[in-house]
């Protein structure tokens, strides 16, 4: 489930994973939509120590994902 990342295996996501996607629908479609869906299925994460300085970076809507 964890893998460790370094600058030779670091990858940019240009959009969200089509199974984020279908994982979200799927739940979204049982009714069990809003604060109870869990943010990090199925979208890998980066986890650094210390503050990271997000100015600039680009938002991913997944709800108007195509």
């Amino acid at each position: 489930m964890f893998e460790w990342v370094t600058p030779k295996t670091y990858k940019i996501l240009t959009k969200i994973p089509a199974e984020a996607l279908e994982f979200y629908n799927q739940w979204k479609a049982r009714g069990e939509w809003g604060g109870g869906a869990p943010v990090m299925a199925r979208i890998p994460h980066l986890m650094v120590q210390g503050p990271v300085n997000i100015s600039g970076c680009r938002q991913i809507d997944w709800i108007n994902e195509d």
